[in-house]
């Protein structure tokens, strides 16, 4: 188990964490997890069930307020690529009013999508390195996200990102 510190709560040390500020650290990254693995799978419904009703996603440039937006935005992005998210170095924070904020590095890969494709896909390289930042609060259903905010910092091959 990697040592414990009070600025960095690894996925895994929830089990050996104490109190329940750190638990909610834990929920809060295994949240944005959760987000990525849904949006790779294309399960549109599950992402937007960890938004607030108002949540906010600052995505490819464009602010999407609200259920009708994010999903519009996730209907256009259906079937075009196979796309992997890989999250690394969450850290996280807690702010006033129960807020929590998590700020990672995400990893894009992209392949364009073929209904019969076969794993492993041959990719070039990544697609781009975002740093992503999470704000949630308690909610209906533990924590919810009211922002997302991905900044792209690397783009590869020239790919437009």
């Amino acid at each position: 188990m990697p040592p414990m510190n009070d600025n960095v709560l690894f996925l895994d040390d929830h089990k050996h964490a104490p109190g329940s500020q750190s638990v909610s650290e834990w929920q809060c990254a295994n949240l944005l997890a959760r987000f990525f693995h849904y949006l790779d799978e294309q399960r549109h419904d599950d992402v937007i069930a960890l938004f607030t009703p108002e949540g906010r996603w600052h995505r490819q440039g464009r602010l999407l307020v609200g259920d009708y937006a994010i999903r519009a935005a996730l209907q256009v992005r259906a079937g075009r690529d196979f796309v992997r998210h890989v999250l690394s170095a969450p850290c996280v924070s807690s702010g006033r009013d129960q807020r929590m904020t998590v700020q990672a590095a995400v990893t894009v890969y992209a392949a364009p999508w073929d209904p019969q494709h076969t794993l492993p896909l041959v990719a070039t390289g990544p697609h781009q390195v975002l740093n992503t930042t999470a704000t949630m609060v308690p909610g209906r259903r533990g924590f919810e996200i009211t922002e997302l905010i991905d900044t792209t910092v690397f783009c590869f091959n020239a790919t437009p990102c």
